[in-house]
């Protein structure tokens, strides 16, 4: 009792607390050999392949140090589905001017040039090297005038697909620029909460280290000790939730960007 506490109604606390934290402890390892399992699903390692996770979270960074506009910029420039959109947009291009050339006239070229041999019956008809040779060239224009509108259809329909293929590439810059944006603001949430954590984290483990002292003394009973134990623990629980938050916000930004944004 001098140890564990003041009363029995102290160690039964304690006895029971201890109990709780077991089953918690538990529950979280097996929760932990699930989250291997989908691991070792996502990354294809088959037949029970061990693997050690990294214990260690990527450091914390200050994301002021980012630059970003130069990082919306490269988003623009790399992102797939905007490269993907500036090429659907030049071939738009493309088939619009080849629309607008129908209208054009077209000059056309041909060339002929034959060998002969003029015989009586049938006696040239092996003859492999004639004699008689003739050679023609000509030029001729053809000038579109009415094709019952199929040129002006065919020119609007290119136009309209030239735009809206315009409208579509710039509709997807704004929206990979405001998911970047939004991503980076992510993360500059998630460093805030980050430092607010850790912070009370320290505090509840200061105030946690006084209170064990109190309690020793007698200054506080035991229930006033328990609920600061517990208070201190879920502190240490926010700021590891904290940073496991950052790092996805960090991965997202990075899977947006398809680099690396970490110094």
């Amino acid at each position: 009792f001098r140890v564990a506490g003041r009363t029995r109604v102290d160690v039964l606390g304690a006895q029971v607390g201890v109990s709780r934290q077991e089953a918690a402890l538990e529950t979280a390892r097996g929760a932990a050999r699930k989250n291997h399992l989908l691991l070792a699903e996502g990354i294809g390692l088959e037949g029970g392949v061990p693997f050690e996770a990294d214990g260690e979270l990527p450091e914390v960074f200050d994301p002021s140090l980012l630059a970003v506009d130069e990082l919306v910029t490269y988003a623009l420039q790399h992102n797939p589905g905007v490269r993907q959109a500036i090429a659907s947009a030049r071939q738009a291009d493309h088939a619009a001017g080849a629309a607008r050339g129908q209208r054009l006239p077209t000059i056309g070229a041909n060339a002929s040039f034959n060998r002969s041999l003029s015989q009586n019956g049938y006696g040239g008809l092996f003859e492999l090297d004639p004699r008689d040779r003739a050679f023609s060239f000509g030029f001729s224009v053809s000038v579109p005038i009415f094709q019952r509108f199929q040129t002006s259809q065919a020119i609007a329909q290119a136009s309209a697909n030239e735009q809206a293929a315009d409208e579509d590439l710039r509709a997807l810059r704004l929206q990979v620029e405001r998911m970047v944006r939004s991503a980076i603001i992510d993360v500059e949430n998630s460093y805030r909460q980050v430092q607010l954590a850790d912070r009370s984290a320290e505090l509840g483990r200061q105030r946690l280290s006084m209170a064990q002292q109190q309690y020793q003394l007698g200054s506080i009973d035991f229930t006033q000790l328990q609920q600061i134990v517990t208070t201190s623990a879920s502190d240490e629980r926010d700021a590891l939730t904290t940073r496991l938050n950052w790092v996805n916000a960090v991965t997202a930004l990075e899977e947006l960007l398809q680099r690396s944004v970490r110094p």
